[in-house]
């Protein structure tokens, strides 16, 4: 897939993490938040190869030049406001724009209300983090045990311990973001 392809498919999920969050949970959410969000909505929605093209490991877990550019590009044309906050900047719907409804808003309610369920908050950067990059470790390095999966996050520097690896595998399993076997 090309560059100018995956950005349009990366458009729709980046304004739909931030338009379902804030419309269900009244939360502007931070770009970490964005990122991690839309790498577990490709997941969710089975988006592999968009996923595998799009998403490099990086010092917060899977990160993404494209939606970082869909971010850019969504808050220069308007779609969203953005506002510089102290630990950051955080993204919501633009309330002057037409609402643009997606196919993808209806399974990215469903994962963030799971995720929700399971996190208590879906913009706490740092279980999202641990999150993604659990997955990223288990299915970019194949179906890995617990210690080789901490192993490997220590090489990426991303410092996961067994406990946290264990919990963060479950709670893929139980949202259907991991399969069972693994």
């Amino acid at each position: 897939m090309d560059w100018v392809a995956r950005c349009r498919s990366l458009i729709k999920y980046t304004y739909s993490v931030i338009k379902v969050a804030y419309q269900e949970f009244k939360t502007s959410l931070f770009t970490t938040s964005v990122q991690k969000l839309v790498y577990l909505l490709l997941v969710y929605r089975k988006e592999y190869k968009l996923l595998r093209e799009s998403y490099m490991a990086y010092y917060y877990g899977p990160y993404s030049d494209d939606v970082s550019y869909c971010l850019h590009v969504l808050n220069q044309r308007g779609y969203l406001i953005s506002q510089s906050v102290p630990y950051g900047t955080v993204y919501r719907p633009n309330p002057d724009r037409e609402e643009v409804k997606l196919a993808e808003d209806k399974d990215c309610l469903k994962l963030l209300q799971s995720l929700k369920s399971y996190l208590g908050d879906i913009n706490d950067t740092t279980r999202l983090s641990e999150l993604s990059k659990t997955h990223f470790l288990i299915t970019f390095y194949g179906s890995l045990d617990t210690d080789t999966v901490v192993k490997k996050s220590q090489l990426l520097g991303w410092k996961l311990t067994k406990e946290k690896v264990e919990r963060y595998t479950q709670i893929l399993k139980d949202a259907g973001l991991l399969k069972a076997d693994t």
